[in-house]
């Protein structure tokens, strides 16, 4: 499983970002966004290939709901074709380890075989070598 940080200031950065085809995200959030900005990181999610999202941090709730009313509207809130969702869940209240953890051996999507975790990190602190080191010790079984 390949791991990829990106810490964006806003959701236009988002935009030029290289990610690959399909992957799953983990959205860590640290620091509240205002709306607009929330919107653009759900809207840069599922028009980039994101296929399974993990929330978490404080209020990651609302990034679960944003995503599913986003993909919801991509589709004119009608039938989302097979393989087209994006599954989601929020962890509150898990150490970021153990979303790493769900990432890597539990979160799997319908159609798909993902191979590629990218973690929005939402916060004025680049943390890109610490949460790069805590994904691979999650995966070593650390």
């Amino acid at each position: 499983m390949r791991f990829h940080y990106l810490r964006p200031g806003t959701g236009d950065q988002l935009r030029d970002a290289s990610v690959p085809a399909r992957f799953k995200a983990i959205v860590a959030i640290e620091e509240e966004l205002d709306p607009k900005a929330r919107d653009a990181v759900c809207d840069w999610l599922v028009a980039s290939g994101c296929l399974y999202m993990m929330a978490w941090g404080a209020g990651c709730e609302i990034f679960y709901d944003c995503v599913d009313e986003t993909i919801r509207d991509r589709h004119d809130f009608g039938d989302i074709p097979v393989g087209a969702g994006v599954v989601t869940t929020w962890h509150e209240n898990e150490p970021l380890s153990e979303v790493m953890w769900f990432a890597r051996f539990a979160a799997e999507h319908s159609v798909a075989v993902l191979q590629d975790v990218v973690l929005v990190h939402l916060s004025s602190v680049d943390r890109r070598e610490e949460f790069k080191d805590l994904f691979e010790r999650t995966m070593a079984g650390d």
